[in-house]
């Protein structure tokens, strides 16, 4: 049921993200999804940090094309995120952000568990504006 829930929701993230439209065939890009686990009685500060971190993302990492963070509808207590980057170097610049190191230091307070993630190869689709 989760693993429909996560593919429904990258799914779900692809449209609507016009950037992807022009991605479509940039050789190098880069798709996951990462699944984390929210811990009991920390999802409103969750919840917080996470919308501050995609804002953060979205201002500072132009080789981020998509960052969009989604909670599963049939385990409130997963969130799943679908990334798009340009290249491995936008990966690799992700990762020595100070906003991601600020989210790595309440990551123990929020989550459970580690991180599962995910790289996906694309088939084929499109994204459009509503």
């Amino acid at each position: 049921e989760f693993v429909a829930a996560t593919a429904g929701a990258a799914m779900v993230a692809a449209f609507g993200v016009n950037r992807l439209t022009y991605a479509e065939d940039t050789p190098g890009m880069i798709t996951q999804t990462v699944t984390l686990t929210l811990k009991a009685g920390a999802e409103e500060k969750a919840m917080a940090t996470l919308k501050e971190l995609t804002e953060a993302v979205k201002a500072n990492e132009p080789g981020v094309l998509c960052y969009i963070a989604h909670r599963s509808q049939s385990d409130p207590s997963k969130v799943v995120f679908f990334e798009v980057y340009k290249d491995q170097d936008a990966v690799s610049n992700h990762s020595k952000q100070p906003h991601m190191a600020k989210m790595f230091a309440v990551a123990r307070e929020i989550f459970d568990g580690g991180m599962d993630i995910q790289k996906m190869d694309r088939i084929s689709g499109f994204s459009r504006e509503s």
